[in-house]
C-alpha cells in the first residue's frame, strides 16, 4: 500500500483534526473504516468541513467510490489506480470537489502536491496516447478503459525497455493489465462449466468427472485460455452423451398393454404416450397420470395467433366421471389447447383417434363446486351435463386455467374480453442481477406459483417495478426484453419506462395490444428531502386499454417504525398528489377514477416481536401466525391505510432481509461500527396490492417470490392476474329496434349519508359523474338530518370530530336519464358519487356505485362507504333501481348474446339463482338428461330453473333480506337508521 496518502487505521476524530490543520480545500486522505471491514473511507477537505466517502470492493474485488447517483461508476483493481484516476478527472467526479493535494501518511512531513498531469513525455508514450484517442472505446467498461489509458500513460515505457531484454517475457504490466480485466470472463466460465456439469448430472444420472475443478482465482492469462478452450472438446462428449441417453430412451419406449407398440394417431392429434403395461393384456397397466404428454403443437383453428407458442405441456388429468344417473367411473381429461379440444380418454385408449373430444366452441359452461373443492361440473352443447371428481381441488383450477386460455386462444372476437397481467416488484440494492429473469417473469418460484403447464403461456402485459435499481434505464428495458423474446418468441413493445434516483417502473405489452391503449399518462411523487431528494416516493402510470383504465404505481415507503407518526399523512399525500385522471373530478384519487390499481413497491413494513420466536416459526412455516405481526397487514385490518385494496393470501417466506449472494440465509444482524449492531427482523417488505371497481372481474393466477435471485437482500415478488376487460361502445338502441320497452332511468327512493367529522350546520349536496349519464349530475340540498347515537345522547348539534351526522334525500332526485337504453351496456358502468358541503365547497367522502344490480324491477339496497384520499369517511345508504328493466328485459339480453364472455366460462356452483333470489338471472330449459334442483324448504319453484348472467360476485345476491340498521355494534361502523320503513317486496342486499 502506498504510503503518501493511506494513513492506516486512525480514527474519524484524527482524520479531521489533520485535514482541517492543512486547511487547503481539495486535501485529501485515505484511511481504514471503521464500520466496514476491508473497506477504505476518503476524506476530503472542502469549505471547512470534511466529507467521507466509502471506497468498497464488489464481490470480484474491484474497489469503487461510492459517490452521487448519476455519475458514472467507476471500478478499480487497486486503490493506487482509483486515486490517479480521480486525480485526472479534476471535477466531474462526483465528489463534492476535485482530488488535488494528497495528505503524506508522515509526520511533520512536507506536503506533496501531486500534479493532475503526472505521466512522462517521451516520444513512445505520446504516439500510442494519440492511437488510443483514435479508437472508440464506447463498447468497453469503464474499468476496462481507464485500466488501458493508465497502461499506456503510466506502464507502457517500462514494458518497452524490459522488452528490449528479455522479449516477450517483459511484458509484466502487460499480462497484469489483461488479467486485472478477465473478472467478467471467469465469472462466465465459472457458470458454464457448472451447467454442464448440471445437465451431465440430469441426462446420464453422474457428475461430469471431466470437468477441472482447479479454482481461477490468481490464474494468469495463459491458464485462463487454455481453460476456455478446453470447454470445447468437454462440451462435445457431453453432447455425445445427452444423445445416447435420448436414443436408449425412445428404445425402451412403453408398450401398450397388448404387447405392441403404441398406436400411432393421426396427422391431425398426435401420438399419445403410454406407461409401460403392469400386466400382460388388459388395460390395467395404463397409468397416464404418472407422467405428462408433450404433442407437436397443432396450430388449431379459428384464432387469430395470440400464441406463437402454442406447443405448451398437457397434462393428464386422473378423474372419477359420471354423467346423470350413470355410477362413476375411472376416466382422464386432456386439455389440447393448440388443437382447441377437451379429450376424455378412458383406461383402455392408447390413441386420440380413439378417444371422445369436445370443441372448445361446444363447452358451454364449468361449474365448481364449493361443498366439495374436487368436484367439477361440465355443460357442454348436445351433451348430457358430466361430473368430474378431481384427486385434489389444485389439479381442478389448472383444469379451468387450461379450458379459460384454450377458449381465450380461439375466440373469433376482434377485441380481446380478458387480459393477462404480470406484476412483479424487486428491490434490486444497486445490484445487476446474477441469473435469468425468466423463472420470476414466469410466476414461478415459492408461494401460489403457475403451474409448469402454464408457464409457456405468455402475459399480455408486464408491469416491473424496480427499487434502488442498477444501471440505466436502456439497459434495464433491453434485458428485460430479451429474456421475454428468448422464452416466448415475442417482441414486447415498451409501453412506459420512468424513473427517478432509483425507483423504476417499466410496462411492456404485446405488439398487436398497443394500438388499443389510449390516454396514458405518468405522474411522480417524491417524498424525500424537501420532496426532491432521496430514493422514495412513488411512480405511477395510467391508461385505456380499449374502455377498461388500468393505473400502476410503484413505491418505495419509509421505515414504519421510524415514520410512524408520518405514515398516514405520507399515504394520504401520495394518493392526493398522484393526478393520473381526469382533473376536472375534485377531491378524486387512484380508487375512485380507474377500473383497476395495481399498487405494488417496497412498503417498507416490518415484522413486530422478538427474534427467536421469529426464526422459530419461520423454521416451522408458521406464516398465518406472522402476518398477525405484519404491520402492514394490521394497519390495512384497522382500516388505517390501503383499506381498499385487496391482497392474495401470503403463502411464501419473507423477502427481507437476506445475506447477499446467499440464497436463504438470513441477515438479521449487521454492523453499524465496532461495538454496536442493528437487528433486522425478517418481514414481507415488498408486496402488491389492487383494487377494483365492483362487479368487474379480476383473478389473481399467482403470488410468490423467486428465491433463486441472490445479489440483494430483497427477494423478487411475482404476482399475475387475469383481468376482463370491455371494448369500446357505441350505443345503437338495440332494445328499441327488438321491439322492447325500457324506460330508462334511475331512480332513488331516498338517499342518506353518515359523514364522520361533518357539521349538522351545513347543507350538503350529491354530485354523480359517469358517461352513462352523460357527464354531471347535481342533486337539490338535503332535505334534513337524522340524529346519529352521539348526537342524541349529548342532545346537541354540536359535531365532536369523530361524531356523525346523517344528511337525507327524500323527494328531491329525479330519475337520472341514461345515455343509453342497452342493459349490455349498462351491466358494465359506473356511476362516481361525491358527497358535497355547499357552504364550504368541500368533498365529505366518494364512492363508486355499479350499475349491474341494479338492473331490477324492484329497489335495490346499496350500502357502500365513502372514502377520501384513502381514508374512510362515512357511508351511502339507499333504494334505488334502473326503472322499467324487467325479466324479459334481462333474458332478451342473453339470448341476444352469442357467446358467454371467456372470464365467464368458468363459475361456482352457487351463481345459479333461482327465482325471487335475486335479479341477473336468465330462464333458460335444461338439457334433457339434466337433474332437477331440489327447491329449498318453504319455496315454491313456479318458473323453469334460473341460471346467472354474470361472475362470482352475483353470489352476494343469495344471502337473505336484512334490514340495514342491522350493523356490528361498533359505533365506527355502525350505519344510521333508514328514514322510510322497509318495502314490503323482498329486499335482497346488493354490496357494491
Amino acid at each position: 500500500m502506498s504510503s503518501w496518502y493511506f494513513h492506516g487505521a486512525i480514527s474519524r476524530a484524527e482524520t479531521e483534526e489533520v485535514l482541517k490543520k492543512a486547511g487547503k480545500d481539495g486535501s485529501f486522505l485515505v484511511r481504514n473504516s471503521a464500520s466496514m471491514p476491508s473497506s477504505y473511507s476518503l476524506c476530503i477537505l472542502f469549505d471547512g468541513r470534511v466529507h467521507q466517502y466509502r471506497i468498497i470492493k464488489d464481490r470480484d474485488g474491484l474497489l469503487f467510490i461510492q459517490a452521487e447517483k448519476g455519475v458514472e461508476e467507476r471500478k478499480y483493481p487497486q486503490l493506487d489506480g482509483l486515486i490517479e484516476d480521480y486525480l485526472a478527472r479534476g471535477g466531474h467526479n462526483g465528489l463534492i470537489t476535485a482530488l488535488k493535494f494528497a495528505l503524506p501518511c508522515s509526520k511533520g512531513g512536507d506536503w506533496y502536491e501531486l500534479e493532475q498531469s503526472v505521466y512522462n513525455d517521451d516520444p513512445l508514450t505520446n504516439h500510442f496516447k494519440l492511437q488510443l484517442q483514435r479508437l472508440d472505446l464506447s463498447i468497453l467498461d469503464g474499468n476496462l478503459v481507464s485500466q488501458l489509458r493508465r497502461f499506456v500513460d503510466c506502464r507502457l515505457l517500462h514494458d518497452a525497455v524490459r522488452c528490449k531484454e528479455n522479449g516477450k517475457e517483459g511484458l509484466l504490466f502487460f499480462r497484469d493489465m489483461l488479467r486485472d480485466s478477465t473478472g467478467a470472463l471467469i465469472r462466465e466460465v465459472r457458470y458454464f462449466e457448472l451447467l454442464l456439469e448440471l445437465i451431465s448430472e440430469l441426462f446420464c444420472g453422474t457428475k461430469a468427472s471431466q470437468l477441472n475443478k482447479r479454482s481461477l482465482d490468481g490464474a494468469d492469462i495463459f491458464e485462463l485460455l487454455e481453460r476456455v478452450s478446453s470447454l470445447k472438446s468437454q462440451y462435445e462428449k457431453l453432447e455425445d452423451k445427452v444423445c445416447d441417453a435420448l436414443r436408449s430412451f425412445l428404445v425402451t419406449t412403453p408398450e401398450d398393454p397388448g404387447g405392441g407398440a403404441a398406436g400411432e394417431a393421426g396427422a391431425e392429434d398426435g401420438a399419445v404416450a403410454t406407461a409401460s403395461s403392469a400386466g400382460s393384456g388388459g388395460g390395467s397397466g395404463y397409468c397416464p397420470q404418472a407422467f405428462q404428454l408433450s404433442f407437436e403443437g397443432g396450430g388449431g383453428g379459428g384464432g387469430r395467433g395470440r400464441m406463437p407458442h402454442s406447443n405448451i405441456t398437457k397434462p393428464l388429468f386422473e378423474v372419477k366421471s359420471s354423467s346423470g344417473k350413470l355410477s362413476q367411473k375411472d376416466l382422464f381429461l386432456m386439455v389440447d389447447p393448440g388443437q382447441g379440444r377437451l379429450h376424455l380418454i378412458k383406461p383402455n385408449q392408447i390413441s386420440l383417434e380413439q378417444t371422445t373430444f369436445i370443441p372448445h366452441d361446444k363447452i358451454l359452461r364449468v361449474i365448481k363446486s364449493t361443498t366439495n373443492k374436487c368436484l367439477l361440473q361440465l355443460k357442454c352443447e348436445h351433451r348430457k351435463k358430466d361430473s368430474f371428481l378431481f384427486r385434489d381441488f389444485r389439479e381442478r383450477e389448472l383444469f379451468c386455467q387450461l379450458v379459460t386460455h384454450m377458449r381465450r386462444t380461439h375466440s373469433r372476437e376482434l377485441d380481446p374480453d380478458t387480459l393477462s397481467v404480470f406484476a412483479g416488484t424487486w428491490n434490486m440494492a444497486g445490484e445487476w442481477p446474477r441469473w435469468s429473469l425468466l423463472p420470476w417473469l414466469k410466476s414461478i418460484g415459492s408461494g401460489k406459483s403457475r403451474d409448469p403447464a402454464l408457464s409457456s403461456i405468455p402475459h399480455d402485459l408486464y408491469a416491473l417495478a424496480t427499487q434502488e435499481s442498477s444501471d440505466t434505464e436502456r439497459k434495464w428495458e433491453e434485458h428485460v426484453k430479451k429474456e421475454l423474446e428468448l422464452a416466448f418468441g415475442i417482441e414486447y413493445q415498451t409501453l412506459h419506462h420512468s424513473s427517478f434516483w432509483g425507483l423504476r417502473l417499466l410496462l411492456l405489452i404485446r405488439p398487436e395490444y398497443k394500438k388499443k391503449v389510449t390516454d396514458l399518462r405518468s405522474c411522480t411523487l417524491r417524498t424525500g428531502f424537501t420532496n426532491n431528494l432521496g430514493a422514495r416516493g412513488v411512480l405511477a402510470a395510467a391508461f385505456r386499454f380499449n374502455a377498461t383504465s388500468f393505473a400502476f404505481a410503484n413505491c418505495h415507503l419509509p421505515t414504519w417504525p421510524a415514520r410512524q407518526a408520518k405514515r398516514d399523512p405520507l399515504l394520504k399525500e401520495m394518493l392526493k398528489g398522484l393526478n393520473l385522471g381526469d382533473r376536472t373530478l375534485p377531491d378524486c384519487d387512484l380508487t375512485h377514477e380507474f377500473d383497476h390499481v395495481i399498487w405494488m413497491g417496497d412498503f417498507s413494513c416490518r415484522l413486530e416481536g422478538n427474534l427467536g420466536s421469529i426464526e422459530q416459526k419461520l423454521r416451522l412455516r408458521s406464516f398465518g401466525s406472522l402476518l398477525s405481526r405484519d404491520q402492514l397487514s394490521a394497519a390495512r385490518k384497522a382500516r388505517e391505510a390501503f383499506q381498499q385494496f385487496a391482497e392474495e393470501e401470503i403463502l411464501f417466506p419473507p423477502t427481507y432481509r437476506y445475506e447477499k449472494h446467499k440464497r436463504d440465509q438470513w441477515a438479521t444482524c449487521v454492523p453499524r461500527g465496532p461495538a454496536n449492531q442493528r437487528v433486522h427482523l425478517p418481514s414481507w417488505s415488498d408486496r402488491v396490492l389492487t383494487c377494483s371497481r365492483p362487479h368487474l372481474f379480476i383473478q389473481c393466477t399467482s403470488y410468490g417470490c423467486q428465491m433463486d435471485q441472490d445479489v440483494s437482500d430483497h427477494k423478487p415478488v411475482f404476482a399475475s392476474y387475469y383481468v376482463g376487460v370491455v371494448c369500446e361502445y357505441a350505443p345503437k338502441n338495440p332494445i328499441a329496434a327488438a321491439g322492447l320497452h325500457c324506460s330508462n332511468g334511475l331512480r332513488f327512493e331516498f338517499v342518506t349519508a353518515k359523514l364522520r367529522g361533518a357539521s349538522a350546520r351545513h347543507s350538503y349536496q350529491l354530485n354523480f359523474y359517469g358517461p352513462c349519464i352523460g357527464g354531471r349530475f347535481d342533486s337539490a340540498p338535503n332535505t334534513h338530518f337524522l340524529p346519529s347515537e352521539d348526537l342524541e345522547r349529548t342532545g346537541c348539534w354540536k359535531a365532536a370530530p369523530d361524531a356523525y351526522i346523517c344528511p337525507v334525500w327524500q323527494n328531491v332526485l329525479p330519475p337520472l336519464e341514461l345515455s343509453t337504453e342497452d342493459p349490455e351496456y349498462l351491466e358494465d358502468a359506473h356511476l362516481l358519487v361525491r358527497v358535497r358541503n355547499i357552504d364550504t365547497d368541500e368533498t365529505c367522502g366518494a364512492c363508486i356505485v355499479s350499475l349491474r344490480p341494479l338492473i331490477s324491477d324492484m329497489p335495490q339496497a346499496v350500502d357502500v362507504n365513502l372514502t377520501l384520499y384513502g381514508e374512510e369517511r362515512g357511508c351511502l345508504l339507499s333504494h334505488c333501481n334502473i326503472t322499467g328493466s324487467t325479466d324479459q328485459w334481462r333474458s332478451s339480453l342473453a339470448r341476444r348474446r352469442s357467446k358467454t364472455r371467456t372470464y365467464e366460462l368458468v363459475a361456482m356452483d352457487t351463481d345459479t339463482l333461482r327465482p325471487g333470489e335475486g335479479d341477473g338471472a336468465i330462464a333458460e330449459d335444461d338439457d334433457e338428461g339434466d337433474e332437477e334442483p331440489v327447491p329449498a324448504p318453504g319455496r315454491r319453484r313456479q318458473q323453469p330453473r334460473l341460471r346467472p348472467v354474470a361472475t362470482a360476485a352475483r353470489r352476494h345476491l343469495r344471502r337473505p333480506p336484512r334490514q340495514p340498521t342491522a350493523r356490528p355494534p361498533s359505533p365506527a361502523t355502525r350505519r344510521c337508521p333508514l328514514p322510510l320503513p322497509a318495502p314490503q317486496l323482498p329486499q335482497p342486499r346488493c354490496l357494491i
